[in-house]
């Protein structure tokens, strides 16, 4: 039995149904035990959105389509369409993610002894990718900090706690999804012991503003133990939603502060670092990276140094001014 063909004809493929899907368990199926095998709920999350793209070009659709697409049956014929595909919708780091997903699922059809270990081996060898955007996002700039923390009463539990928590994520470099599980004791001599992607820990040295506003905030909350961040009133831990709206918080009070994100905070402690000559590798074990060239990502200098060098070029040209 194979899928209809007018669900083939979404990705174009000339070469055949894929196996319509057999029931498998939760433990024998490739995606749940790939997903499983992911060392984060942020990593699960975004690789289940690869998964539902790349299952809906397959012809399955719908919030479980990554567990109704066979993908067992799919073929190095398959996967390179699928490739081709995903190219002309989504931007080449996006395609990266989804093709990861991709390979991770399959070598778990391997594993599983679902799929055969030559058609395996075809399936994910696909030619690399090229190209590359713009980086997103962008780093805040020294007015703007000042402006944010400026911002902030610091006899108010709450706005102490919100200053607190931007200066940590732009001192430390945390990712937000680090935020909420750090505790009172992650706190020690000036540094903060973190739990980062993959399960990796590193040891955060934090500047003093950043230390001065997290003692701010601890002579609010107090030094017991528990929750380093707690969402007021009581003694539940800050979340992740917690967190943007902390920051949104202080957005709000410093009107001059153009919009940012969360991760723009990490931006802006990768660039202060390189501004000051620090290099990569000092900079990537800041950050908790497990390869320099995400690293170099992080280092917004780029621009302002283009338009300074663009400045240095001559163009003869006068415009004329009319009466």
């Amino acid at each position: 039995m194979t899928v209809a063909g007018d669900a083939l004809d979404v990705v174009g493929l000339d070469v055949g149904g894929l196996v319509a899907p057999v029931p498998l368990a939760p433990e024998r199926h490739p995606a749940v035990v790939y997903l499983a095998s992911l060392p984060s709920t942020n990593s699960k999350t975004s690789m289940r959105w690869a998964l539902r793209q790349c299952a809906a070009l397959l012809g399955y659709d719908g919030p479980h389509s990554w567990l109704a697409c066979p993908w067992h049956s799919l073929r190095y014929a398959h996967t390179a369409q699928l490739r081709s595909k995903l190219m002309e919708r989504y931007s080449v780091s996006s395609v990266r993610a989804m093709l990861s997903a991709i390979k991770g699922v399959l070598r778990e059809c391997w594993r599983l002894g679902l799929l055969a270990s030559d058609d395996y081996q075809r399936a994910v060898d696909l030619p690399a990718l090229r190209g590359s955007r713009l980086p997103r996002g962008r780093s805040l700039t020294a007015r703007e900090l000042h402006d944010l923390f400026a911002s902030v009463d610091q006899r108010n539990p709450q706005e102490a706690r919100d200053g607190a928590i931007l200066a940590v994520m732009a001192g430390g470099g945390l990712r937000r999804h680090e935020m909420p599980s750090l505790d009172v004791e992650s706190y020690q001599e000036g540094a903060l012991r973190v739990l980062g992607k993959g399960q990796k820990e590193r040891l955060v040295p934090l500047p003093r503003g950043a230390r001065d506003a997290l003692d701010c905030w601890l002579d609010h909350r107090g030094r017991e133990p528990g929750p380093l961040f707690w969402a007021l009133p009581g003694t539940r831990r800050l979340g992740l939603v917690g967190v943007e709206k902390a920051l949104r918080r202080l957005r709000l009070r410093a009107p001059k502060v153009e919009v940012f994100k969360s991760h723009d905070c990490r931006r802006t402690f990768a660039t202060a670092l390189f501004a000051a000559g620090n290099d990569t590798l000092t900079v990537q074990r800041l950050l908790g990276h497990a390869d320099p060239k995400t690293t170099a990502i992080y280092d917004r200098r780029g621009d302002e140094a283009l338009r300074t060098a663009a400045n240095t070029i001559s163009i003869p040209f006068e415009r004329t001014r009319t009466p």
